[in-house]
């Protein structure tokens, strides 16, 4: 336990430095650094705004189908992130932008609201803490002088502690929940999701959450593995890039539907083995609809 205190403050610690110094840059509005160029030698300006998003959510845990024969119970999430979103606004007629958020997350999923005095289900409750650090990006439309819409993708790693509150008659199913134990273990997530800004500084979020939590961290296949994904991933990014150049209105939803398809497909690879393509143990899975208010300021 120790351990992750440790690597959580020293994460917060490094992400509360990186945006100070960004908010300082941003702060000398003649200062060279602040004027980005692109190839067609448009200005671009960046507005950094600290913010405040809850979502609650809905959604249901599970292993493998060919590994694991018990089912859980459907789960709520209520999740709070706390960072600073940045918008990258191009001074031309398209009315696009960046978007970028980066965040810090914490995070509760479990059975207990649907839990009733007469519940005899064989269905498995869990409760389940996560915290952890991501970053969502994503283009953006203008639709007035205080409102836009945002077509995003969020990546994020996590540490989530599962108590799984009942057991199964399934050995092997239960040696499978056994192996998590009561330590934090590490995960991922990645969100699609759409943002809008109903007017400054109140926006409604809504999105498809799916989480990959590790029975254990295994760092040389895991990063391997991260590497294989990041390639797929990068490509996706600088394809998106010159899409924008060319279509600039096709680009949000060229980058959301590739980037998002992208890594639900990943993850449906590693359902079975956690650091695919390595022979490796099966995560345990969380997917999660979710809706929620955010607050830049």
């Amino acid at each position: 336990m120790k351990f992750f205190k440790l690597l959580f403050f020293g994460c917060l610690i490094i992400f509360l430095n990186i945006n100070l110094l960004s908010q300082e840059v941003e702060e000398e509005p003649n200062s060279e650094e602040n004027k980005l160029w692109d190839d067609d030698f448009d200005m671009k300006f960046t507005v950094s705004h600290p913010s405040i998003e809850i979502k609650y959510g809905m959604g249901n845990p599970s292993f493998h189908k060919d590994i694991f024969q018990s089912s859980f119970k459907p789960i709520n999430s209520v999740e709070a992130r706390l960072g600073f979103i940045k918008k990258e606004t191009e001074l031309t007629n398209d009315g696009l932008f960046d978007f970028t958020f980066n965040y810090l997350c914490f995070q509760n999923m479990t059975s207990s609201w649907n839990k009733t005095t007469n519940d005899n289900s064989t269905k498995i409750n869990t409760d389940a803490w996560q915290f952890g650090i991501g970053n969502q990006s994503g283009y953006g439309y203008k639709l007035g002088e205080k409102s836009d819409l945002t077509l995003y993708h969020t990546g994020a790693l996590v540490w989530t502690q599962i108590d799984f509150m009942d057991t199964t008659n399934i050995p092997k199913d239960q040696k499978r929940m056994d192996n998590f134990g009561d330590n934090f273990r590490f995960g991922n997530y990645f969100e699609a999701g759409i943002n809008f800004q109903i007017y400054e500084p109140v926006a409604i979020t809504l999105g498809y959450q799916e989480t990959v939590i590790f029975p254990r961290h295994m760092f040389w296949k895991w990063a391997g593995s991260g590497i294989i994904g990041g390639i797929g991933s990068g490509a996706i990014s600088w394809f998106t890039g010159k899409v924008i150049k060319s279509s600039p209105k096709w680009g949000p939803v060229v980058y959301f539907v590739l980037k998002n398809a992208y890594s639900y497909g990943i993850n449906e690879l590693r359902k079975k083995k956690m650091n695919w393509p390595f022979n490796t143990d099966a995560p345990l899975i969380y997917d999660n609809y979710k809706i929620g208010l955010s607050f830049a300021f």
